[in-house]
């Protein structure tokens, strides 16, 4: 990987940017692949073996216990998203710029990053929500404006609002190539989808006693998950190096 500061790019490039995402994939799958199965699909499998059917707690009085322990699953496993997030976006930009990183290194900063990613993310729900609630095209002006704003905090070490400021800089100029980067991610995303719904009915089908709404909630969803989770990291971030480069 050449390093931004012995790049120059004019113009995004969309092309550079695909190749970027599954190039840094490839070069470092097995620890991203490692952190994406611990943070992101265990966390999911086990949401979907409690939640699955048949997998109720048949006391009635437990119920309220049940919904407690959900909730904190719920939390959890967002916050073991936020911090997949920020330790694959700090990996996938070091390898990007030429330089080696470490699993303690892109954990210690994800650590170190979840409060400000956590505030982050909430003002961009918050803020691509409303947004899309008035009018839609709010939103999704938003959401280009944003999607490096996590990136920005990772390395840039920026704050909350200058992160978010930062993002809205770094796109000007650029939103349109983005916006189709978007576009096309969710075209692959229901694609893939429709393919993993017909391979887990499938699976099941063949795995007696095991119904198909068990195995996708168990196995099938959660690997998805981890999948979308690290192509969605590595993209960000290399959106984020090919904006620094423009």
């Amino acid at each position: 990987a050449m390093s931004i500061e012995s790049m120059q790019h004019r113009e995004f490039d969309i092309g550079r940017v695909i190749s970027a995402t599954f190039g840094v994939i490839g070069r470092n799958f097995a620890p991203f692949a490692g952190l994406a199965f611990l943070f992101s699909v265990i966390p999911q499998a086990l949401i979907g073996w409690f939640s699955r059917p048949g997998g109720e707690l048949p006391d009635t009085r437990l119920l309220g216990l049940f919904s407690v322990v959900a909730i904190v699953g719920g939390l959890l496993t967002m916050m073991f998203g936020w911090i997949l997030q920020a330790a694959l976006i700090r990996g996938a930009v070091d390898d990007l710029n030429g330089r080696k990183t470490s699993l303690e290194a892109c954990l210690n900063t994800a650590v170190r990053n979840l409060g400000p990613v956590f505030l982050i993310s909430v003002m961009m729900v918050l803020g691509i929500g409303l947004g899309s609630i008035l009018l839609i095209i709010p939103g999704l002006i938003l959401s280009v404006m944003w999607v490096v704003a996590i990136p920005a905090q990772v390395i840039e070490q920026r704050g909350v609002f200058t992160s978010l400021e930062r993002s809205s800089d770094l796109t000007r100029g650029s939103r349109w190539p983005i916006f189709g980067l978007f576009v096309l991610y969710t075209v692959l995303s229901w694609i893939v989808g429709a393919v993993v719904v017909g391979i887990g009915t499938a699976v099941s089908g063949g795995i007696a006693g095991m119904a198909t709404s068990a195995v996708m909630q168990i196995v099938i969803s959660p690997l998805v998950a981890g999948l979308s989770a690290l192509v969605a990291s590595a993209g960000s971030a290399a959106i984020y190096t090919e904006l620094r480069m423009a």
